[in-house]
């Protein structure tokens, strides 16, 4: 990785950005009102991966203010 790009990784960083749980909601009502087989199993995907989105924003953010 260069310089460059570790400075563009560091800038997104500082931007608090928004929860992916939070934005991810829109996208697990709309599943929730489907009428799709797989529905259950696509909301408990979404559900974990925004979880572990979440935590790494969080210790991201932790590592940029110590």
């Amino acid at each position: 990785m260069s310089k460059g790009e570790v400075n563009t990784v560091q800038v997104r960083t500082k931007v608090n950005a928004p929860k992916w749980t939070a934005l991810a909601r829109i996208a697990i009502d709309d599943l929730r009102q489907s009428k799709l087989r797989t529905r259950e199993f696509t909301i408990a995907l979404l559900e974990d991966a925004c979880e572990i989105l979440d935590a790494l924003n969080d210790e991201a953010q932790k590592e940029e203010e110590a």
